[in-house]
């Protein structure tokens, strides 16, 4: 059995959205390293560092957990489709 399409949606959605969220914090740290090189102790350009990188974190992190999810779903699928209770 394979992923439902509703959910398959999903996944392709968030992926989406997170294509976009890391294409603009790369962009922003791209547009501000400069800048931070010029005034390196300007602790607004920090802020504005660290939230770009929180940002590609958080973007690799919930790659992560989707793709884990993807897999639960998929194993508990073949398990239920097998007639397997015992797949836990």
């Amino acid at each position: 059995m394979s992923i439902l399409p509703e959910i398959r949606t999903l996944i392709n959605r968030l992926n989406q959205e997170l294509d976009e969220t890391e294409r603009e914090a790369t962009d922003g740290l791209n547009l501000l390293r400069p800048i931070l090189s010029r005034f390196p102790d300007n602790a607004t350009l920090i802020q504005f560092f660290a939230y770009f990188n929180t940002a590609l974190f958080f973007v690799a992190d919930s790659r992560r957990r989707v793709q884990d999810t993807v897999q639960m779903i998929y194993f508990a699928s073949r398990c239920d489709s097998r007639g397997n209770s015992g797949c836990w």
